[in-house]
């Protein structure tokens, strides 16, 4: 870790867009739009070629082991959301607030890394216990889907703070050619080997790739092109955790309302019904993120207008 700088601008702040805002605002809706739809049209496409070739029962587990990934997201504590507020708001320092958010979601995903890992086989087991015949795959499963989650939290950390360096056409452009990797990946790892490993697998590295591409963008916008290394600056902390704290809240309400129904539907039905199920629902609520897409546009304008004032 990198010693405790002092929360002042080291050097110049990059100028902020002045009359053009009204076109970057525009610029990043419709990148953000433009991701989305793609999303959709790779949703209709890979969702009946998994479900033919790993079979409904293995779908629903990788609905599931998805789920997973996202229920680890909730312990970014909400520092990608703040980050989007603090670097529009202060540009000087933009170093300084994501250098301690990366070190911040490095420190919880390591974390998770060692608490979950050796707790597998139980979350197997209290997952999924009507399905011991099949432990060895959950297991798996399981512990693949948890390597993956310190990639999540680290994606939201770079995807904030290029939300608030109101660079969205960058992470929408990331999108697209993440998840169309992970697509192709997936397709090619279900024909092929017609395993929920390795399609599971697939999906965690293409993960790890996002991360080193919003590095490597977000390090492009800093003044000098400066790296960004993980760092404890105790104020730019504090603000980070006060609002991501609040954000983390209403995340976890959401997230538990939005997927709650899969537990419920497995703990009455049969993994294949539930197949069935998140099939029909991962085509359904892709339409549902545009309002996600335009609030994230407007988050940094209003940040930095009310700053300025």
């Amino acid at each position: 870790m990198l010693p405790d700088p002092e929360l002042k601008p080291t050097q110049p702040a990059p100028p902020r867009p002045p009359a053009g805002r009204s076109s970057t605002v525009a610029r990043n809706i419709s990148a953000g739009l433009g991701a989305q739809v793609w999303t959709v049209v790779l949703g209709i496409v890979t969702v009946p070629v998994l479900i033919h070739a790993l079979g409904t029962a293995a779908y629903g587990l990788l609905g599931l082991a998805l789920a997973l990934i996202g229920i680890g997201s909730m312990f970014d504590l909400g520092v990608g959301r703040a980050l989007a507020k603090y670097v529009a708001e202060d540009r000087a320092n933009a170093l300084v607030y994501i250098s301690s958010g990366f070190a911040m979601a490095l420190a919880a995903g390591l974390a998770l890394i060692v608490l979950l890992l050796p707790a597998a086989g139980w979350i197997a087991r209290l997952a999924f216990p009507s399905y011991q015949g099949e432990h060895a795959l959950i297991l798996g499963a399981v512990c693949i889907t948890l390597a993956g989650i310190p990639a999540v939290i680290l994606r939201l950390v770079f995807e904030g703070s290029l939300v608030g360096l109101e660079r969205m056409d960058l992470t929408s452009m990331i999108r697209i050619l993440i998840n169309t990797r992970k697509a192709v990946l997936s397709i090619l790892a279900a024909l092929i080997w017609h395993s929920l490993l390795a399609v599971i697998g697939v999906t965690v590295l293409v993960s790890y790739l996002a991360v080193l591409l919003l590095y490597h963008y977000c390090r492009r916008e800093m003044p000098g092109h400066a790296w960004i290394l993980p760092a404890w600056q105790k104020d730019s902390l504090n603000k980070i955790l006060r609002l991501g704290g609040l954000a983390t809240l209403c995340f976890v309400f959401g997230y538990l309302f939005l997927y709650a129904d899969r537990i419920i539907i497995l703990s009455v039905l049969t993994l294949t019904l539930l197949g069935f199920y998140t099939g029909s629902f991962d085509l359904a609520i892709r339409e549902t993120i545009l309002a996600n897409n335009i609030s994230q546009s407007f988050l940094p304008v209003f940040s930095a207008r009310a700053q300025d004032q």
